[in-house]
């Protein structure tokens, strides 16, 4: 795991750079546009996983999936998540509704547990999709 002083300046590096691409006033505004981001990108990558057949793309997108796992659990959490909350804290994050629609309680630890939880599962269907598409036909 990474050191809280490490995390908190690397996430301060984040937002200065998100905050130059995307000059706002209004910080909550910022990490709402960023939430947004977030979950444009995630579904976007997830949905091109399953609809484009290539074998390296989606090799590529595996690899990246695993890659957000290792990274959730090196910094103990999300990064991107992370900088929304350094720039409006309190502010609801990309699971909290799942947490909410199922009734747990919406801790940092909950979140953690549901995001590695559902990469994990993701990864694990991915990594079926992928057998069936490639690797059965060999």
């Amino acid at each position: 795991m990474i050191n809280k002083k490490l995390k908190r300046k690397i996430v301060k590096s984040f937002n200065y750079v998100y905050h130059r691409m995307s000059p706002q006033e209004d910080k909550c505004i910022a990490a709402k546009n960023l939430l947004r981001i977030h979950y444009t990108l995630c579904l976007l990558l997830l949905v091109s996983f399953f609809v484009i057949p290539n074998l390296y793309y989606q090799l590529f997108i595996l690899s990246g999936t695993i890659f957000v796992v290792f990274s959730n659990i090196l910094f103990s959490g999300c990064l991107i998540t992370m900088m929304e909350q350094d720039l409006c804290p309190g502010m609801e994050t990309v699971f909290d509704w799942p947490l909410e629609l199922f009734g747990i309680p919406v801790t940092n630890q909950n979140r953690k547990i549901v995001t590695i939880f559902f990469f994990c599962t993701v990864i694990f269907i991915m990594i079926g999709w992928f057998y069936f598409l490639h690797i059965r036909k060999v």
